[in-house]
């Protein structure tokens, strides 16, 4: 609980189920950093979640894959969807969603039957992630350096990456994500929002080069073009020797 807003009766029934209030509010990667540490302490692969997301049915089954490789479900962030009176879009209010579950479910049962197996991708949100106890034993914690939130998930990406480990989309799961309820869609100002962008920006920039910052940060797939290899690298899955050529300071602490 990062605001004092959760009400612990809610969880009493569920025995196994442990509410950690912040004495503060954390930075994203604090809080993680948190549950790093008890799924090290407990021998345990790490689920991570955002407070806004909205499940779908059997969504958890496909991130269940015994390989050790970052997961992530798809959501209406990359894939937008249009049914009946239900517009999702990358970002979108609670409101939108509300009254429509069931056309909500709909969508999921289409999408299941266009979308299988993984995607591997160099970096993507950790809005729901897994991260199995292995990558937690070889990459640790995430990099708190990045401030209140963003950027702290692709670098953990990267990392795994250079410690021999992969990230992927599962592509049958399909999740809902308001997005951006602790930030630049809550309480955050605009110009708050744009300091904190400033900032990990800045810090991503100065620690991995400012090609990676370009092609992550700003998608700027235009910079694969101009060699040809890191097309042929990515068509052929071999990320890691991308973020290798990419990145500027070879000297990037895999463990944290």
């Amino acid at each position: 609980d990062n605001d004092g807003s959760f009400d612990p009766e809610i969880i009493k029934s569920y025995e196994h189920v442990n509410l950690i209030v912040n004495p503060e509010p954390l930075s994203f990667s604090a809080n993680a950093n948190i549950m790093v540490e008890a799924a090290d302490r407990y021998l345990g692969d790490l689920y991570f979640l955002n407070n806004d997301v909205i499940f779908s049915k059997d969504w958890l089954l496909p991130l269940q894959d015994s390989r050790p490789q970052i997961l992530s479900p798809l959501s209406n962030r990359e894939i937008q969807y249009t049914l009946e009176d239900l517009n999702l879009h990358m970002v979108m209010p609670l409101q939108h969603y509300l009254g429509k579950e069931e056309t909500f479910n709909k969508v999921v049962e289409i999408h299941k039957t266009n979308y299988q197996g993984y995607l591997q991708v160099i970096c993507l949100p950790f809005f729901a992630i897994k991260i199995p106890l292995e990558i937690i034993k070889a990459v640790g914690f995430f990099d708190e350096n990045f401030g209140k939130g963003g950027g702290e998930d692709y670098d953990y990406c990267l990392r795994a990456y250079l410690a021999g480990y992969s990230v992927a989309y599962a592509r049958q799961s399909y999740l809902l994500h308001f997005g951006g309820k602790s930030t630049y869609s809550g309480a955050e100002t605009s110009e708050e929002q744009e300091a904190r962008e400033l900032e990990f920006r800045a810090y991503f920039t100065l620690k991995w080069g400012e090609e990676l910052a370009r092609l992550i940060l700003f998608e700027e797939d235009s910079l694969l073009d101009k060699d040809p290899d890191l097309h042929r690298l990515i068509e052929e899955g071999q990320h890691a020797e991308v973020v290798k050529k990419l990145m500027v300071n070879k000297d990037v602490p895999v463990k944290l």
